[in-house]
């Protein structure tokens, strides 16, 4: 079935908690830049899109910049119609608007650059911030008389990034700042959230966020499962049973390296075949051709397989993790960003896989009341 994304409307956000604080930030009409802040799940994309469509209307040009391929696919699936020619990677865009290269070009080449091309626009409007170098932020002034700024340092990947304080402190030595902070947590259940904090440091987990979570806890049975099997043939029949008995709604099987990707969806489409070969299975990874990205998007359906990194930004109903007996192994590559940031797109259900006798060294340190232990054996 095709993949079906999640909207609200402003009335939704009202109704919500700390809704106010979202619609001052959509609304916003004064001279200032603005960096929205917040967790997974607190609305920083649903702010940017409603805010670039409200410029719009009022007949304000605006660009709406992201990281990442799949997220810009999403968002221009359930944009409005005036809005979906603004949507853009914002690599690609730097490219073919200045011929940037912005991780070669510093910021004195990037200004050049942008000073000759004589575009200017009212607002630019960048999503999953922390992910893009300081020097962008800084030549970006130069043609936009505001920049609106979503970012997450806690869910920053790359060493290249920018935490949010300091993207906050780059814009503010041009213009005033508008700081915006989101505190609530309308993604996922109290047990998904306490779960996937476990993955970061003790230093670096949020205690607030356990007190604004507005779905609340749901219950022992909405706890994350952890499924250890025998290998990898074990573990694509359980991936198969979870995918049958989701095949409603969105579910995304996330892996680390592209690969793995490429891999294992080989592996499910043959599966899939002798069964159910009705089902197709979308694939995104970093490494696939902008062709293959834009083919691939035209006929994205429910399940999807891609990478930690490329799923930034979005939610599924179910996340699938495999391989989880190599988590964390890669100090320098690695990152405990990726698994919290991979168990926080999961809005309903969360499955993570090993294949190894003993636990994996990460979920030993895990406290064992945040989550239910199962053994799967094939038939």
């Amino acid at each position: 079935m095709p993949f079906k994304f999640n909207t609200i409307t402003e009335e939704d956000i009202l109704k919500s908690p700390g809704g106010l604080n979202m619609l001052s930030a959509i609304k916003y009409n004064g001279p200032r830049h603005m960096l929205v802040t917040g967790p997974p799940g607190s609305g920083k994309t649903t702010v940017t899109l409603m805010r670039a469509t409200r410029q719009l209307l009022k007949e304000k040009s605006v660009r709406l910049l992201t990281y990442q391929h799949l997220l810009r696919y999403s968002l221009i699936s359930i944009a409005d119609p005036i809005l979906k020619d603004h949507i853009h990677t914002i690599y690609r865009w730097l490219y073919d608007s200045f011929e940037i290269y912005a991780e070669s070009h510093d910021k004195a080449e990037m200004v050049v650059r942008m000073e000759k091309s004589k575009l200017r626009v009212d607002e630019i409007l960048i999503d999953e911030g922390q992910d893009l170098p300081k020097t962008i932020f800084e030549a970006l002034p130069t043609i936009a008389a505001r920049i609106a700024v979503g970012a997450d340092s806690g869910q920053m990947f790359y060493e290249k990034g920018t935490q949010s304080e300091v993207i906050g402190k780059v814009l503010e030595s041009h213009l005033d700042l508008m700081p915006i902070p989101l505190q609530f947590n309308y993604r996922n259940y109290f047990e998904t959230y306490d779960f996937a904090r476990q993955f970061m440091p003790p230093d670096a987990r949020s205690t607030v966020l356990l007190e604004h979570m507005p779905k609340g806890k749901g219950g022992t049975d909405q706890r994350p499962i952890i499924i250890q099997t025998t290998d990898d043939d074990a573990t694509l029949e359980r991936i198969i049973d979870l995918m049958l008995d989701n095949e409603f709604v969105n579910v995304a099987i996330l892996f680390y390296y592209p690969h793995e990707v490429d891999s294992w969806h080989r592996r499910i489409r043959a599966r899939l075949e002798k069964d159910r070969p009705d089902l197709y299975v979308s694939r995104f990874h970093s490494d696939m051709s902008i062709y293959q990205r834009d083919k691939e998007a035209e006929k994205m359906q429910n399940f999807v397989i891609t990478t930690y990194k490329y799923i930034k930004g979005l939610e599924f109903q179910v996340i699938i993790m495999p391989s989880m007996q190599y988590a964390m192994n890669k100090e320098n590559i690695e990152t405990p960003q990726h698994y919290y940031v991979a168990c926080t797109r999961a809005t309903q259900k969360l499955f993570l896989l090993y294949s190894t006798q003993e636990k994996p060294k990460w979920l030993i340190g895990f406290r064992p009341e945040t989550y239910i232990h199962q053994v799967y054996k094939p038939l």
